[in-house]
């Protein structure tokens, strides 16, 4: 998941805030891509792996979706 669907995740963040909000052209979302994708899919791999393994290692099956939930909604505060 994480190795596949991470970096597909971020290039797609990085698309819609470059050029969705800040209005980047195609050369300027190249160059964020090129500077910025691999520390950044780096920095996930290195935070998800052992948050998921605490969420389902200790956290009830119930609440285990609301838990995802709110670690990725840090995540997104931390990739804005």
């Amino acid at each position: 998941d994480n190795t596949v669907y991470g970096p597909a995740y971020v290039a797609a963040f990085f698309a819609y805030g470059c050029v969705v909000v800040d209005g980047t052209t195609g050369a300027g979302l190249a160059e964020k891509l090129r500077t910025e994708l691999l520390p950044t899919v780096a920095a996930e791999m290195l935070i998800w792996p052992p948050i998921m393994a605490l969420i389902f290692a200790r956290v009830p099956t119930r609440h285990q979706l609301l838990a995802v939930n709110t670690v990725t909604l840090l995540d997104v505060a931390f990739l804005s």
